[in-house]
């Protein structure tokens, strides 16, 4: 019964194995959390600098305003391909 019961619950050594992989999975998602913070702050950045822009440089002598759109568009694309869309 004892290999049986090892088998379905698996022995006290494989918990020993699994553990530190359980702390590099929850630091990634740390991680991951933090990534996808800092996109949606550089996101607000941007759109704020745009409503800025809008009122500052209307014809956007400055090309700013382009520059900032791409920015913001490849952050939301970036966002909605990790399937995280605000």
């Amino acid at each position: 019964m004892v290999l049986q019961d090892e088998a379905t619950h698996g022995s006290s050594g494989d918990s020993h194995a699994i553990a530190p992989l359980i702390d590099k999975v929850a630091s990634i998602n740390n991680e991951l959390a933090k990534r996808r913070q800092q996109l949606y702050d550089d996101l607000r950045y941007f759109e704020s600098k745009l409503k800025e822009l809008d009122k500052l440089d209307p014809y956007d002598f400055t090309g700013l305003s382009t520059i900032y759109v791409r920015h913001a568009d490849n952050i939301r694309k970036l966002l909605a391909s990790i399937g995280d869309v605000d």
